[in-house]
């Protein structure tokens, strides 16, 4: 059963039954259903980032635009506006936006441009925080919302402008700052689809032993539910024989090659050591360093 993710202001979270599709690949949507009841158990135990990959992954499989809803819906969750921003954008090109999902997508837009308004400001970067309050002019602001906006913009007044001579300038023209964000994001999107793998390994883990267990029962109604769970799961079974180990090779060579090529970029006075961390509590990067 797939679903949909509504979000409240208060932070709840609701669960609705998608209505049913005919399509011709009907393996492919079941796949989609499955790894999208995972994603929502993932947003639903607070592993949001999980379920934002997830929902994602399986838009990808089945493309039904309500999962870009749920994947905006967990970066949300998550505290991250940059990634959410872009799956309402996804969401909006889509036909299948209702009168409750654009509130839902406008919500999270003037929240998410204000919060990155506000880390701009904080890092002295004018320019950035400019954009977002400009993506703000065609949004109709409640009170709360419009005191921050107008105290953004004042204070983005303030905020001296730089020269082509100053830090700002340098690293525009070297490039170094962004190409390590890139480096960042290779690592940080690495061991996200190791985490993916990790979940998807340890759901398929988990049925094979209860489909084992019910292979050795000699109770006769356990030969009835090991036949029907079989035939259940069966699909997903298959499929991860060959999503895990993808998700694992393509999270190591991922997060590898972006250690690799940052590493690259350290002067010889700066030491760093970085490695993924795989455990029962989640998937993280590990980092040390002395400078």
């Amino acid at each position: 059963m797939s679903c949909r993710l509504t979000l409240a202001l208060a932070g709840a979270l609701a669960i609705f039954v998608l209505p049913m599709t005919s399509m011709a690949d009907e393996d492919a949507r079941n796949r989609m259903l499955e790894l999208s009841d995972i994603a929502a158990e993932s947003v639903t135990g607070g592993e949001f980032e999980i379920g934002a990959i997830q929902f994602r992954q399986a838009y990808d499989i089945y493309p039904d635009p309500i999962l870009l809803n749920n994947e905006m819906i967990a970066w949300f969750r998550a505290d991250d506006c940059s990634n959410s921003l872009r799956a309402a954008y996804n969401f909006l090109q889509t036909d299948d936006v209702e009168d409750d999902d654009l509130r839902t997508v406008e919500t999270v837009q003037r929240t998410c441009h204000l919060r990155l308004a506000e880390a701009a400001v904080e890092e002295q970067n004018p320019h950035l925080a400019t954009y977002h309050l400009e993506q703000l002019s065609g949004f109709e602001l409640e009170d709360e919302h419009q005191d921050s906006y107008d105290s953004l913009r004042a204070t983005v007044d303030e905020i001296p402008a730089l020269d082509s001579d100053d830090e700002f300038g340098t690293l525009s023209m070297d490039g170094s700052s962004g190409s390590q964000t890139l480096h960042w994001a290779q690592i940080s999107g690495g061991v996200a689809l190791v985490g993916v793998g990790a979940v998807l390994h340890s759901v398929a883990l988990d049925r094979q032993s209860q489909l084992r267990t019910l292979a050795d029962s000699d109770d006769a109604g356990d030969a009835l539910r090991f036949q029907q769970k079989q035939q259940e799961w069966g699909s997903f079974q298959r499929t991860t024989r060959w999503a895990v180990p993808t998700f694992y090779a393509l999270g190591a060579l991922s997060v590898g090659s972006g250690i690799f090529l940052l590493f690259r970029e350290r002067s010889d006075s700066e030491q760093l050591s970085m490695a993924p961390s795989l455990s029962t509590q989640g998937v993280g990067l590990s980092l040390s360093g002395r400078f």
